[in-house]
């Protein structure tokens, strides 16, 4: 699975960090003057007040789902790494997170919608599973 990378631009006006689509920056990482720049180096959007806003809403994870997919168990990594997850009849889901947890189990109520970042489903219980990103 390929997690799309950005390059940011510091208030300096010259040094970047690459971060990875999702990744919360915080701290000194968040400034009103940085910038998200695309791969040729055009700046995207600079940072709101608080440098918050922007930098998530940037990296994809305040803005609404693309797609939307069928999810079944496998050993292997969803197509893409998930917003939410939705479940339509209740049940568990056991899943590895964006952050590097494995084997994560989730309990679901019929028709719930979970704003939860996930890799892959080993295991489920519910059906009717579908992931948005």
């Amino acid at each position: 699975m390929t997690i799309r990378t950005y390059n940011v631009l510091a208030p300096d006006g010259q040094s970047t960090k690459t971060v990875a689509q999702g990744a919360a920056l915080a701290g000194a990482d968040v400034t009103p003057a940085m910038q998200i720049l695309d791969d040729a180096g055009n700046v995207i959007v600079a940072a709101t007040e608080d440098g918050q806003a922007a930098i998530l809403a940037i990296l994809g994870v305040q803005a609404p789902a693309q797609h939307v997919f069928p999810i079944s168990a496998s050993t292997n990594d969803l197509a893409r790494p998930t917003r939410a997850i939705r479940c339509n009849t209740a049940g568990t889901l056991t899943v590895n997170t964006v952050g590097g947890e494995t084997g994560v189990i989730l309990n679901f109520a019929a028709g719930e919608t979970r704003p939860v970042r996930v890799t892959r489903v080993t295991a489920m219980t519910a059906t009717g599973v579908e992931g948005m990103a």
